[in-house]
């Protein structure tokens, strides 16, 4: 009998344990032994003993809480995510029971829930966790995972939630992602995938939020999203271009999207604008202003007007924002009115500072409400900005920091409020626009003690107009070299720093407000440039000019002469009409005439129109201003008679049917009387109409209305026939 050496029998135990442990591939028994091979060797002597669990075997035949395909599957994890270098590896291959493992839970017998975020994985993703069969919450966010997505992650058919962000993943989406029926949360930002979104994700009718952010996508939004259930959708900081699917709109839904810095083109679909939280900007869509080629613009939005510069932003976006109801939650009930907002965007790359407070983003932002329209909660802040600005106290006055006896301090608040407080003010002064003035100056929001950082630091601009008839609040985030550029600290720093809190915001205090304008960037001359040029005089309302013809939504002929009241001190009136069939709504005139009134030179298709007239001064201020609408009728077509047709004392009329139609009105006049005779007027659900009584010989008109369900003209015919005298 041939001699078996000892590192034979470790080998050949190695393999029958191996098999046992639920028939792995002949490919997972060569590596595991030769891994196992390499540390037999080199105690090659030592006895063949039962051997505590390391990092680098581990018995899964002896757990008994899952199956042993899942238990080796939570094994070739942490192998592969480098287990041994995590922050906390509680447990993992160091009991039998993988259910209590750090970030692991289970239920059903099943592992549940794979949870290690912040932990410092590392590596790439196996393939193996596919073998997590009850698998619900894969969640590895902020750790250092690399390579692709795996395609077999497309076999966990439970999983609800997938969150791999903030890690260093690369290559494309797999598409097999849309094979993942019960997932809810796709969430991937902060890594650098790349190529495009697969259309596939539009099959998961469960996905309610969906965050592909800071990454590096491109080609189109899939058009398949508005298939799912959305309720979230982030997309911002990728490379996608084209325009947005109209569908995205129409998710009922959908509360929060943001497509903002991208290469989106087109105009945005009406109905996004609905949305509660809605970030468009950083796009070349329709409304963008950028900055001229001398690298300075002039904006007119609604009545608001101002300048920038590059220091400000290489484009703004202008909007409406609906009125909000107010929501629960901390601090001040907040329900904003219909107001105006300009956001200003960098082409270079979006802003890196934490939000500004539970309402703003990070982007710099100039909103402007009207007063009156502001719910109780905030009047009083309103009536303090007021007063304060009645009284102009010594503007040093509000150059502070958070002290111990908080309740003391000057109260400065801002709008929209925010969920932190500030704190510290620096570079406090008064500014004026050209209807009114503020103050600004440059703070920092937090809910606690936090280092003063380039990463929260924004100036501020908080006014109103002389009548207190409108609000003015602007942000823009500004950085200083000489703080930091974040505020993580390490254990001993924040030690350091809490010895001395009040000390430390005195001295940045002092530090912020010796800096000069132009050691800020951006430089806080050219922001307090901006606020300078603003005028709101066009936002408040003005009178109602009056329409003579056509009156609200009557139905027109292609080519109307449209007609208003004269306003006294006009000198011109500017027409603006809207095609509100097309979509977007496409301005089909846009004129201004010194009379009022304007005849339609291009007929215009079919359709529903909304025209403005804008009564303007020497100066073009707005002096009044008219808002309607009509209805450009369609051409019914005849059938019998042809027109001019000789037909006999009771002729049939026939007609086509129109799309939309319920009832037509038919009137039959005769010609040959002097002044023309009504012979019919008679209403009908049919297309045709026979004409009784006999008529008399002679020439007839005949004219057909088609009316839908609310009365309003549709389409109309006008032919005419004869009937012949008698032999």
């Amino acid at each position: 009998m041939p001699r078996i050496s000892v590192k034979m029998i470790m080998i050949l135990f190695i393999i029958l344990l191996l098999a046992g442990c639920n028939g792995p591939t002949q490919t997972e028994v060569g590596l595991a032994a030769g891994e196992v091979v390499a540390t037999v060797a080199e105690t090659a002597v030592t006895p063949i003993v039962p051997t505590p669990v390391t990092n680098n075997t581990f018995d899964c035949a002896a757990v008994t809480e899952i199956p042993t395909a899942e238990c080796q599957a939570l094994v070739a994890f942490y192998q592969a995510a480098n287990g041994p270098a995590w922050v906390d590896q509680t447990g993992w291959l160091a009991t039998n029971t993988p259910c209590s493992w750090y970030g692991v839970t289970c239920a059903g017998n099943h592992v549940d829930t794979l949870a290690l975020f912040f932990n410092n994985l590392q590596g790439p993703l196996p393939a193996a966790l596919a073998d997590l069969p009850g698998l619900r919450v894969l969640d590895l966010h902020n750790n250092a995972l690399t390579g692709a997505i795996p395609p077999e992650i497309s076999r966990l058919a439970n999983l609800v939630q997938l969150d791999l962000s903030v890690n260093q993943l690369n290559g494309a989406l797999p598409t097999i992602l849309g094979d993942l029926p019960a997932l809810e949360w796709l969430t991937l930002p902060y890594n650098q995938l790349s190529g495009p979104i697969p259309a596939e994700i539009g099959k998961i009718a469960t996905l309610r939020n969906l965050d592909l952010s800071y990454n590096q996508l491109g080609g189109a939004i899939p058009e398949s999203l508005a298939d799912t259930a959305l309720e979230t959708i982030r997309l911002r900081d990728n490379q996608l271009a084209g325009s947005i699917p109209f569908g995205l709109g129409q998710l009922a839904a959908l509360s929060e999207i943001d497509l903002s810095f991208n290469q989106l083109t087109g105009s945005a679909p009406s109905a996004l604008f609905q949305v509660p939280i809605h970030r468009l900007w950083g796009n070349q869509l329709d409304g963008t202003i950028f900055v001229g080629e001398n690298g300075r613009q002039d904006v007119n939005f609604l009545g608001a007007t101002f300048t920038f510069d590059q220091a400000a932003g290489d484009s703004v976006w202008p909007e409406l924002v609906p009125a909000r109801p107010a929501e629960p939650g901390p601090g001040m009930m907040w329900a904003p009115p219909e107001h105006i907002v300009f956001t200003f965007a960098y082409n270079s790359s979006p802003q890196e500072h934490a939000p500004l407070g539970l309402y703003l983003p990070p982007e710099a932002q100039i909103h402007i409400y009207p007063a009156a329209g502001l719910n109780e909660e905030v009047q009083p802040i309103v009536a303090a900005l007021q007063q304060l600005l009645a009284d102009q106290p010594d503007a040093a006055l509000f150059e502070n920091f958070l002290t111990d006896g908080a309740a003391e301090q000057l109260g400065l608040t801002m709008l929209p409020p925010s969920n932190a407080v500030q704190t510290l003010r620096a570079q406090a002064a008064y500014l004026s626009f050209a209807e009114g003035q503020g103050i600004r100056y440059l703070t920092q929001l937090s809910q606690g003690p936090v280092p003063i950082s380039n990463q929260d630091l924004f100036y501020t601009f908080q006014g109103l107009t002389d009548d207190g008839a409108t609000y003015v609040a602007a942000y823009f985030p500004v950085t200083l070299p000489a703080l930091p550029d974040s505020p993580q600290l390490s254990e001993a720093e924040w030690e350091t720093l809490m010895e001395d809190w009040q000390g430390y915001l005195a001295q940045t205090l002092t530090l912020l407000d010796e800096q000069p304008a132009s050691a800020f960037t951006p430089d806080l001359a050219a922001l307090d440039a901006v606020i300078n040029s603003l005028s709101v005089a066009g936002t408040t309302a003005v009178p109602t000019l009056q329409p003579i013809w056509p009156e609200n939504e009557e139905s027109v002929d292609s080519q109307p002469v449209l007609q208003w009241e004269t306003f006294p001190g006009a000198v011109n009136y500017h027409v603006i009409v809207l095609d509100d069939a097309a979509f977007p709504p496409q301005v089909v005139i846009d004129q201004t005439v010194s009379e009022p009134l304007l005849a339609v030179e291009q007929p215009l298709a079919p359709g529903h129109y909304s025209w403005t007239v804008w009564a303007q001064d020497a100066e073009t201020a707005v002096l009044a201003q008219l808002n309607s609408a009509f209805y450009v009728k369609d051409v019914l077509e005849p059938v019998a008679p042809a027109d001019g047709a000789a037909v006999s004392p009771e002729p049939v009329l026939q007609w086509q049917s129109y799309l939309g139609a319920v009832t037509y009105q038919v009137i039959v006049v005769d010609d040959a009387a002097f002044p023309p005779v009504v012979v019919l007027d008679q209403t009908t659900t049919d297309t045709s109409l026979v004409v009784t009584p006999p008529l008399k010989p002679g020439s007839y008109t005949w004219t057909v209305w088609a009316f839908d369900g609310s009365y309003k003209l549709l389409a109309e015919l006008d032919s005419s026939f004869n009937v012949a005298s008698t032999p």
